[in-house]
């Protein structure tokens, strides 16, 4: 990837590449976009994630779905790519809340996925600027 490069990321979806560029998602709402880059090994990317957790119950088939399985698959991804884990930089947004009346219950959603962010996160020691 160049500077000028510009990547559409879907939903449930991670984008890895190497150099810098333009990561665009779109509403995030109660998702998380999660950018990332090593800029020693020019390799940066972005994961854009739907849920906190995967369901017990059922098999998971999109890794980028959920914080618990999608952070450390980007991470894995970014690595395979070439990025050292102590030289990479983290920056997120979205989580907010979509749905009045549901502070501090599951429905909360946007809540939920930033707690779990967070949580995965301080798991793997990343650096959040």
């Amino acid at each position: 990837m160049s500077a000028q490069n510009h990547v559409i990321v879907g939903m449930a979806d991670i984008k890895v590449g190497d150099g810098t560029a333009v990561y665009t998602c779109m509403g995030l709402g109660s998702c998380i976009g999660v950018v990332a880059a090593d800029f020693e090994a020019n390799v940066s990317g972005m994961l854009h994630l739907m849920l906190p957790e995967a369901f017990r119950d059922s098999e998971v088939t999109n890794l980028a779905k959920f914080a618990d399985t999608g952070i450390p698959e980007f991470f894995r991804l970014l690595e395979s790519a070439g990025a050292k884990r102590n030289k990479i930089v983290i920056a997120y947004c979205g989580g907010s809340q979509v749905f009045k009346n549901c502070h501090r219950t599951k429905l909360d959603v946007g809540a939920r996925n930033s707690i779990a962010v967070e949580s995965q996160l301080r798991k793997i020691q990343a650096r959040v600027i």
